[in-house]
C-alpha cells in the first residue's frame, strides 16, 4: 500500500509535461484501509519520513482501489502487485507496465529507502 504513493509523488515531482499520476492499489482492504490516510497507518511512517526527507509530503495520500474505469482512462498503468491477484481487466492490457518492486510486510527505514530509490529510478525512465 505504500509503493504507489511514492511512485506517484516522484512522477508528479519530475513530470515536465504537466501530466499527473494517480495512485491506487490492485487490492485494498476496504474494511481497514480504503480511504485511510497513510499517516494513520502505523507501519507506513517510515515511508512518509523517507519522502519527507526528500522534500515530498505523502502523508495525506489515501488508500484507493484501482477500478476498471480508472484503468480505462489511464495512458499507462504501472503494476507492482503479483500477477495472480490482478483483476481481469489488467490481464493482457497493452497499457500495463510491470515493475518488480518489493512489498515488505513491515516497512522499516531501510526498506523505505531501498524501495524509494528503486521507484525513483524507475520513474526517471518514463
Amino acid at each position: 500500500m505504500f509503493r504507489s504513493p511514492i511512485a506517484k509523488a516522484f512522477y508528479n515531482a519530475y513530470a515536465k509535461d504537466g501530466s499527473q499520476a494517480e495512485s491506487a492499489g490492485i487490492w485494498v482492504d476496504r474494511e481497514h484501509h480504503a480511504g485511510i490516510k497513510l499517516c494513520d497507518m502505523g507501519g507506513l511512517h517510515n515511508s512518509i519520513a523517507y519522502m519527507k526527507d526528500r522534500g515530498i509530503d505523502i502523508s495525506q495520500e489515501v488508500g484507493t482501489e484501482l477500478t476498471q474505469d480508472m484503468a480505462d482512462r489511464a495512458d499507462k498503468i504501472f503494476v507492482m502487485a503479483e500477477e495472480e491477484i490482478w483483476p481481469e481487466y489488467l490481464k493482457n492490457n497493452p497499457r500495463v507496465v510491470v515493475w518488480d518492486v518489493p512489498n515488505p510486510d513491515v516497512v522499516e527505514p531501510e526498506d523505505a529507502k531501498q524501495v524509494g530509490e528503486q521507484l525513483e529510478a524507475l520513474v526517471k525512465t518514463i
